[in-house]
């Protein structure tokens, strides 16, 4: 018999406790392991002329190593996993095949270790927290509760057609960042689970809505109650549509600037100006009454293509006037979003060159 198998025969041996299985078992169940696997390493099919076969040794190591888990497993007592390793060790002293018993203490790991991935999944992995948002006619009561366990992700996931509810390549990544804890789940309630966010945040705590999952016929909720998810969530949703078409930025958590209202043609347009970013409301008349989009804009740089030499002198020029405090280049709006109505950075510069007024509160 191989070196290893004994040693593991003796593990065994040691780690027996006294355990009441019935007349006689506590006496025979080593003894009965020992006889079934010398019978097996005996047999041609398991050995050639170096001796016992490499994959002969790892399955019967496998099998004892099973063994010796549903030991340790009976002392627990209560559990379900005590319940099947005390099942398969009163089996095991009546078996008369190496192979059937090896079938038996796979069927009990098998079972182990799918009970141990059900408690994971129910484990929560943050603390709880609950935030009534406010009421609505179509939706009732709406509340933001925090997701804390995989089977809860996967529960919503379900509910609402996502990939979070599969454990395949997808959804396996967004159970991770659970686990590890990289990203924040929330969702949206209102008796059943109306929208699914996901919140990253950096070092400083600021965090940014990544992702925001409904169902295909989606969600629609008022702009006071988005604002207030982005309050109470600390973080941005300038990059999800929802937030964006509902005109709920996380600039309006500041104290706003004055507001200028600008006609052009048929359509008002109200305007925000911040330091670094430009948010505007349009409105104008349509068929069916009255249509109003966000558009939002953030403050870049422009970089030119230059020439080689040209290139040089005006890096030598910008690196003096930085030197003496002037500002270095010039900078223009781009906007952030592609909504059906809303504004793009050339329809911006057209209501620029048509309005004295549009072009006065941008460029100053």
């Amino acid at each position: 018999m191989h070196q290893a198998i004994r040693q593991d025969l003796a593990d065994l041996c040691a780690l027996w406790p006294k355990l009441d299985m019935g007349s006689g078992s506590r006496a025979g169940m080593p003894s009965q392991v020992d006889r079934l696997i010398k019978e097996y390493c005996k047999q041609p099919d398991n050995r050639d002329g170096r001796g016992l076969r490499s994959g002969t040794v790892a399955e019967i190591r496998k099998t004892l190593r099973h063994l010796k888990s549903a030991v340790k497993k009976v002392n627990a007592g209560g559990t379900p996993e005590a319940r099947y390793a005390m099942k398969l060790l009163k089996r095991a002293h009546h078996m008369r095949d190496f192979k059937v018993l090896a079938a038996e203490a796979r069927g009990y790991a098998g079972k182990v270790q799918r009970l141990g991935k059900k408690r994971a999944k129910q484990t929560a992995m943050c603390e709880a927290a609950s935030v009534p948002l406010g009421q609505t006619d179509a939706l009732g009561q709406v509340h933001l509760e925090r997701v804390v366990s995989v089977a809860e992700m996967e529960s919503i996931g379900r509910h609402l057609h996502l990939c979070v509810a599969h454990n395949d390549q997808f959804g396996r990544e967004y159970h991770r960042r659970l686990r590890r804890n990289t990203a924040e789940f929330w969702q949206l309630r209102a008796g059943a689970a109306l929208a699914l966010l996901e919140v990253t945040r950096d070092d400083e705590g600021l965090g940014w809505i990544a992702e925001f999952e409904a169902k295909k016929s989606g969600v629609r909720l008022p702009r006071s109650m988005l604002l207030r998810i982005v309050r109470e969530l600390k973080a941005s949703g300038d990059r999800v549509d929802e937030f964006h078409r509902a005109g709920a930025f996380w600039a309006f958590r500041r104290p706003q600037p004055p507001t200028a209202e600008i006609q052009v043609g048929p359509a008002i347009y109200r305007v925000w100006r911040f330091p670094d970013e430009l948010i505007i409301l349009g409105k104008t008349e349509g068929r069916r009454g009255r249509l109003s989009a966000w558009s939002r804009f953030v403050r870049e740089p422009v970089r030119p293509w230059y020439s080689r030499t040209r290139g040089r002198l005006i890096r030598a020029r910008g690196q003096a006037n930085v030197a003496g405090g002037a500002p270095v280049g010039n900078w223009a709006w781009s906007s952030t979003c592609g909504g059906k109505r809303s504004l793009s950075d050339q329809q911006l510069q057209a209501l620029m060159l048509a309005s004295p007024e549009m072009y006065a509160v941008l460029a100053g």
